[in-house]
């Protein structure tokens, strides 16, 4: 069973936890909006690559893993403490 999504095909949900350096869980942004923080649900596999489902507590969003930055707070200094 085939979904759309964009007029892109997804072929099924991605079972894996881990793909292309990114586990269910982390927490990450869209490279080209960079504010929103959203935590991974699941992969998809769609015909042009995998996508993440992304919540982003308002929204729920699918982002294409060559789209998304790591978020880690031990690689970001916190402002108000320098």
């Amino acid at each position: 069973l085939d979904y759309s999504f964009m007029g892109t095909l997804i072929s099924k949900k991605n079972e894996n936890l881990h793909v292309g350096g990114y586990s269910v869980g982390d927490k990450v942004s869209h490279s080209k909006i960079g504010v929103s923080i959203g935590t991974i649900l699941y992969f998809a596999d769609f015909s042009d690559g995998v996508y993440a489902m992304v919540d982003y507590s308002n929204r729920k969003r699918l982002e294409k893993i060559d789209d998304l930055l790591p978020v880690r707070s031990d690689i970001y200094i916190n402002i108000a403490e320098v």
